[in-house]
């Protein structure tokens, strides 16, 4: 698929059993909405991302960019990822959604060594599940 996001609506669809990768924010609030889907989260470790923000030194609003990323970490700004079904990491900021705490997951973080991995598991990946059928050119 081009997009992750595109992923729950082929589960929603029937057109497949199982999507991976997939983001939690396009899966809670679909289940919060009586959607038929579930998360299983692997026991040993969960591979994180990072959310990078900046801003380029050329910009012609840097002070409107800044007041942005001020707003993007407030209490209310976190509370609109969070309702999102997002994971927020600023105390006091509540999820609607029913999920397993930060800190009863097993977490890594992305290193050189596994990002060069990453080409490889999406190989291994696609031999043990079978590549995804080609639209036919008609």
């Amino acid at each position: 698929m081009r997009s992750v996001s595109a992923l729950p609506t082929l589960l929603l669809n029937g057109e497949a059993d199982l999507v991976f990768p997939v983001n939690e924010s396009d899966i809670y609030p679909r289940i919060a909405k009586g959607a038929p889907l579930g998360i299983v989260y692997p026991e040993d470790f969960i591979n994180t991302g990072t959310s990078l923000r900046a801003i380029s030194k050329k910009a012609p609003h840097p002070n409107a960019a800044r007041l942005w990323l001020e707003f993007e970490l407030s209490p209310e700004g976190q509370q609109i990822y969070a309702k999102h079904g997002r994971y927020v990491l600023r105390s006091g900021v509540s999820s609607p959604y029913k999920r397993p705490p930060l800190k009863e997951l097993k977490l890594t973080f992305p290193t050189v060594d596994r990002l060069g991995m990453v080409k490889t598991m999406y190989k291994d990946f696609s031999k043990i599940m079978g590549k995804a059928p080609k639209k036919s050119k008609k």
